[in-house]
């Protein structure tokens, strides 16, 4: 019959694992791994917001883990509970780091968009300053409101920047 394994006797091995996980650059290394896929692996965004120093500096590094830890479930960002403290403190602090200038060409741009060239509809507006474009992530559509009657929606994938991005 096998011996009991006593914790102290796993200590040396759990510790030799979990540090396996924190060598130089892991925050990086954990972003392109858990966040990229959405956020891009140059976090300039792609179905998610970008994670840019200068769009996190009104957030402190304690919302930061604390969005990475629970998630923000309307906006379809996962939860990342399974992560220790310390991993997500590392994609936060590579987050906080200085990032290249990122820059676009005008080809860039317009090889990024398309112009809707589809029929255009009278949506019955009577009052413009009455109408609110709402963005419905969780149902993958954007609505147009006037007041609270939905005069239209359309897909999500037909909108580029916006509110969530800026």
């Amino acid at each position: 019959m096998a011996s009991p394994i006593s914790p102290r006797s796993l200590a040396p091995s759990l510790l030799l694992f979990f540090s396996s996980f924190s060598t130089a650059g892991s925050g990086e290394s954990l972003y392109l791994k858990h966040c990229a896929q959405c956020h891009h692996e140059d976090r300039i965004g792609r179905t998610a917001p970008p994670l840019l120093p200068e769009f996190l500096k009104k957030k402190s590094s304690k919302e930061l883990t604390r969005i990475i830890k629970e998630g923000i479930p309307s906006s379809g960002m996962p939860p990342f509970d399974f992560l220790p403290d310390k991993l997500i403190g590392e994609i936060v602090e590579y987050l906080r780091s200085p990032h290249d200038s990122v820059s676009f060409t005008l080809r860039d741009v317009r090889s990024s968009r398309s112009e809707w060239d589809g029929p255009s509809k009278d949506l019955g507006v009577k009052d413009i300053r009455n109408v609110t474009v709402l963005i419905d992530k969780g149902g993958g559509r954007v609505l147009v409101l006037e007041g609270s009657r939905v005069l239209d929606t359309f897909p999500l994938r037909n909108v580029h920047g916006g509110v969530e991005f800026s």
